[in-house]
């Protein structure tokens, strides 16, 4: 299988989501914030699951500059969001989104992540 590049802030997160991935047969590697470029880089993943929300340089922020990268730019990116609009993370160049179902939700997000955005 391929490598997927995870990006979150939240090492609970990250965790549930590479025990998930590697027990169906994926590499998984794991950054934070601006980490993330470097890694894409180095490592061409297949595709990168983005935390939107993280202190620092936040996943739009990353999103943008890997989509301004010549080696970057053809990852897909899968932003994972609480409480962000579909409209603008697609503005960002994510490929789709995982997303809670509501803002409000946001403290319980990893176990509530469905397809599709709130608007």
């Amino acid at each position: 299988m391929g490598t997927i590049l995870v990006v979150d802030d939240d090492l609970t997160t990250a965790g549930l989501i590479r025990a998930v991935l590697e027990d169906d047969g994926y590499r998984v590697l794991h950054a934070i914030g601006d980490a993330g470029i470097v890694a894409a880089r180095y490592a061409q993943p297949g595709v990168i699951l983005l935390d939107i929300n993280m202190p620092g340089m936040d996943g739009l922020e990353v999103s943008r500059h890997l989509r301004a990268d010549p080696t970057t730019v053809a990852i897909p990116i899968v932003c994972m969001s609480c409480g962000v609009t579909r409209a603008r993370i697609s503005r960002q160049g994510c490929s789709t989104t995982i997303a809670c179902p509501s803002h409000s939700q946001s403290t319980t997000c990893p176990r509530s992540w469905r397809a599709g955005s709130p608007e």
